[in-house]
C-alpha cells in the first residue's frame, strides 16, 4: 500500500516508518494542496494535518485513494473531562 503523509514533523516519522516494511511510506513536509498532490496521486492512503486542503478538487485526482486520515494535536486533551 502507498501511504502519503503530509505536514509531517520529524517526531511523527518514526511511527509511520515502523510500517515501511509492509507499505511504501512517502513524506511531504508541506500541506496537501493542488501543487503538492501531483507527486502523490497514486497513493492508496493520504494522511493530512490541519493546514492541508482536502476538498473534492484536490482529492479527485487520487485514482487509488481508499482512505483519507486527518490528524491534529491537542496539548490539553488530558485535562478534558471524561464522559
Amino acid at each position: 500500500m502507498r501511504i502519503s503523509v503530509f505536514e509531517v514533523e520529524e517526531w511523527e516519522r518514526t511511527a509511520f516508518e515502523q510500517m515501511s516494511g509492509e507499505h511504501e511510506i512517502r513524506f511531504d513536509d508541506r500541506p496537501l494542496g493542488p501543487e503538492t498532490a501531483a507527486a502523490h496521486l497514486d497513493a492508496d492512503v493520504v494522511s493530512t494535518f490541519i493546514r492541508s486542503r482536502a476538498d473534492a478538487d484536490v482529492l479527485g485526482g487520487f485514482t487509488r485513494l481508499g482512505l483519507r486520515s486527518t490528524t491534529s494535536t491537542c496539548r490539553h486533551c488530558s485535562a478534558a473531562p471524561t464522559l
